[in-house]
């Protein structure tokens, strides 16, 4: 039986009428263009850039400083340089992550848009289907069909479909659905920029977090020669109260200095880590990196201390037996050139112990742990002292303390000691040990 064009139309409406809708869809997309892409500005920070590059070629220079040998002027430069990049490197890191949550927080945004007008746009093609479908059950009269000249009554079917959907209830839909689609098209064009420079600052945060660390490993390098320094340095002071009361108190003061600047820059890393640790824990992870840890841990370890079995007094200076007699020659041969070498070497450790009782605390760890800048006033550890092991001496010249390398007897002592196995340690011209330090 051969069916009506009527009979064929409701026979299968639901193919058709697809295919329509389809074909109107596909025409509408393809006439709508992408909007412009989001440009996202590049802060500029020329200043900064070249700030951020002195600091840190400063403080490569600050970590070359042998911390046991040069003066305190020199160590608290260096600490001062150190502490200036890590804080300049630790700013550039917060802006780093700041600019990165900006971004993150940008593309949420555009994704939450382009969500919404993608269900917007669902709902405006749910509209024109509906609105397809009352066109097509319900058509206009027979007399518009003789202007499309159709060859076939399913084809006059579909023209007659796509021309009632250009009256004005379905031309606002095709409008409104036009401007979602132009929407949607330039959100996405945005958002694939915005990740893309997210993607950047990621990259950027995990370079700036690798600098920061970089930064702290040069300090905490360092810090942990300032406090090797601190030992030594004010065990000097100690050792040489008795000979010299005015130079003890003046390497006390400047080494107290030094302990000061120390102990600042130890707490402004913790403030800046218990800043991060709180961040971490209110806002969105990000790379950060940690603070070393530039004060002694795990269990406390007490250095050797010489007793009076290990000790012997050569020419009125009291040194560990195992450099008693290169002591004894280096006097001799010193004597024989007419200088009269004395001095000081071993000093009892419990004066030092006592010192870190009053000063540090009288726990196991304040007493031999705790780093000397840890004590009011700094305090050196004991037992660490060259002058507690017997092995350095304090020399004087014909009595009186060697302070100057021009004395005739520092100047001897440097062209002689080293034969006999002694080393001065440059900043301090009457200390001489069996290493230089």
């Amino acid at each position: 039986m051969v069916m009506s064009p009527r009979t064929r139309r409701t026979a299968s409406p639901v193919s058709r009428l697809t295919v329509v809708v389809a074909l109107l869809l596909a025409t509408l997309a393809g006439s709508v263009t992408g909007g412009p892409t989001a440009a996202q500005a590049q802060a500029g920070g020329d200043a900064r850039s070249e700030r951020e590059k002195v600091r840190s070629e400063q403080a490569a220079v600050a970590s070359q400083v042998d911390a046991l040998q040069a003066d305190a002027t020199e160590v608290n430069q260096a600490l001062s340089a150190l502490q200036a990049d890590v804080s300049t490197q630790r700013a550039a890191l917060s802006d780093a992550q700041s600019a990165l949550a900006s971004a993150e927080a940008e593309l949420e945004r555009l994704d939450g848009e382009i969500a919404a007008t993608e269900a917007e746009l669902e709902g405006l093609r749910e509209d024109l289907r509906e609105q397809a479908v009352a066109a097509y059950i319900e058509p206009p009269a027979e007399g518009g069909f003789g202007a499309l000249d159709a060859e076939s009554a399913e084809e006059s079917v579909n023209k007659r479909v796509f021309l009632d959907l250009q009256g004005a209830s379905s031309a606002d839909v095709l409008d409104q659905l036009r401007g979602a689609q132009a929407r949607l098209n330039a959100q996405r064009e945005d958002a694939a920029a915005v990740r893309a420079e997210a993607e950047a600052k990621r990259g950027a945060v995990a370079d700036r977090a690798a600098q920061v660390e970089s930064a702290y490993s040069r300090q905490s390098s360092f810090a942990a020669q300032v406090e090797s320094r601190l030992n030594d340095r004010l065990a000097e002071s100690a050792a040489l109260e008795s000979q010299d009361a005015t130079l003890s108190r003046k390497i006390a003061d400047e080494e107290a200095a030094v302990a000061a600047q120390l102990a600042a820059a130890r707490q402004r890393d913790a403030q800046a880590a218990a800043a991060r640790q709180t961040q971490t824990a209110t806002g969105p992870s990000r790379p950060s990196p940690s603070t070393p840890t530039t004060r002694p841990t795990g269990p406390v370890v007490k250095p050797p201390i010489v007793g009076a079995g290990q000790l012997v007094t050569v020419g009125g200076i009291t040194v560990n037996v195992a450099i008693s007699s290169q002591l004894q020659g280096m006097l001799g041969a010193a004597s024989a050139s007419g200088l009269n070498l004395g001095g000081t070497g071993y000093r009892d450790s419990n004066a030092q112990i006592a010192l870190r009782k009053q000063n540090c605390g009288t726990s196991e760890y304040a007493i031999w742990t705790m780093s000397p800048d840890a004590c009011s006033p700094p305090t050196a550890i004991p037992g660490r002292s060259k002058h507690e092991q017997g092995l350095a001496i304090d020399f004087s010249c014909n009595g009186a303390l060697i302070n100057s390398r021009s004395s005739p007897c520092f100047q001897w002592l440097a062209a002689n000691a080293s034969g006999f196995g002694f080393f001065n340690l440059p900043s301090e011209p009457w200390h001489w040990s069996n290493t230089g330090q």
